[in-house]
C-alpha cells in the first residue's frame, strides 16, 4: 500500500485480482510442509501413521515439480 494514500497500488490490485482468477479456477495454494493438523487429518483419512502422511505429501508436492513427459506439470486436479 502506499503509505501517503494508505489505498493498494495498482501493482498489488492486478496481483489480487490474478489470485482471485486462479482461485476461481480452483487452484489451492498450499504450504510446503504439511501443518500437524493436515497430517492428522490425512493420517486418518487413509487409516495410516503420520511419519507416512507426511512422507506422502511432500513427495506429491515434489512430483509436479519433476519434469512432466505428457507436459501437464503444474496442473493439478482440485
Amino acid at each position: 500500500m502506499n503509505s501517503k494514500t494508505m489505498r493498494p497500488s495498482s501493482n498489488l490490485k492486478l496481483a489480487l485480482s490474478e489470485l482471485e482468477e486462479l482461485v476461481d479456477l480452483g487452484v489451492k495454494f498450499v504450504p510446503r510442509q504439511p501443518s500437524p493438523a493436515m497430517i492428522l487429518a490425512g493420517a486418518r483419512a487413509g487409516g495410516i501413521d503420520e511419519a507416512l502422511t507426511a512422507k506422502i505429501y511432500c513427495a506429491m508436492l515434489e512430483a509436479d515439480s519433476l519434469e512432466d513427459p505428457e507436459g501437464t506439470a503444474g496442473i493439478r486436479a482440485n
